[in-house]
């Protein structure tokens, strides 16, 4: 992976830590732009990220996209989409903030398994074999119940670097 690649990882990795998964919600912000819209923008150096996901009313569908941009030159991006039921969001949350904050890239999503400590949860993650690279990825992750293996939501996403 080139040292721009190297750096943009690090980077989406460190900037996504403290967005969303760290449980701070004073950082994200309604679009002012697009109803049921709501941004999370980072700034770190010459590197920006904006992570923006949409939510409809009386849906627990949701969709998003991240933007990693160096020098204001588009760098990367993400796409996600799925479901998750709102009692989960917290686990989730602690999913994603396992992985930014141990500098760990599966995805853009969280590690491959993590068990929810109160044995509530479980959370599964799987990339698309082929489809593993911060520079080109695809995959799905999700959340269920320990207790019967029921399905309580998930995401599938992709994305791919826009450099070398």
């Amino acid at each position: 992976m080139s040292q721009i690649l190297i750096d943009a990882q690090g980077n989406f990795l460190d900037m996504m830590a403290v967005g969303w998964a760290s449980g701070d919600d004073t950082k994200i912000k309604q679009s002012t732009e697009l109803a049921d819209h709501y941004d999370y923008l980072c700034f770190k150096g010459r590197w920006k990220l904006l992570d923006r996901f949409c939510v409809a009313k009386g849906s627990a569908r949701s969709a998003g996209q991240t933007y990693l941009w160096y020098n204001d030159e588009i760098i990367w991006t993400m796409h996600y989409q799925g479901s998750y039921a709102l009692g989960v969001l917290p686990f989730l949350q602690h999913c994603l903030f396992a992985a930014y904050s141990t500098g760990q890239f599966f995805g853009g999503r969280g590690l491959a398994f993590h068990e929810d400590p109160a044995k509530l949860y479980m959370y599964s993650n799987v990339l698309i074999p082929g489809k593993a690279s911060f520079a080109d990825f695809a995959g799905k992750d999700q959340i269920a119940r320990l207790s019967d293996r029921a399905l309580m939501g998930w995401h599938n996403y992709w994305g791919q670097a826009y450099v070398q």
